[in-house]
């Protein structure tokens, strides 16, 4: 993923947000068509295969997203070949995504204000 892209995710995924708080119309679409929700905010569709899903935070939660299992990794090591690959930037999109989205704010410990 390259700058250029990371930003247009960051972006994305902060306008979203911030429309969200605000607007308790678009509140209620990001609960039923999370999909139509994101391209009403971002101006694009979801990549094919990403299925985008919310968690509504309340008041006094702190919410973090868990990734998924890595297959055989079990607490190893990775290999040459593994790290080679993070070194080159080259990650799946699922966990670009997630990357994108702790780094848009999506680990919240929610306050009444």
């Amino acid at each position: 993923m390259t700058g250029a892209s990371a930003h247009i995710w960051e972006t994305a995924a902060g306008d979203l947000l911030a429309r969200a708080q605000v607007d308790p119309d678009f509140h209620a679409l990001c609960r039923t068509d999370p999909a139509r929700a994101f391209r009403e905010a971002a101006g694009f569709d979801l990549p094919s295969g990403i299925t985008l899903r919310f968690a509504e935070v309340q008041p006094g939660e702190l919410v973090i997203p868990l990734p998924p299992l890595v297959p055989g990794r079990s607490g190893q090591p990775l290999s040459d070949a593994e790290l080679e690959q993070v070194a080159g930037g080259t990650v799946p999109i699922a966990c670009a995504i997630g990357i994108l989205a702790a780094a848009a704010g999506t680990i919240w410990l929610a306050s009444e204000i």
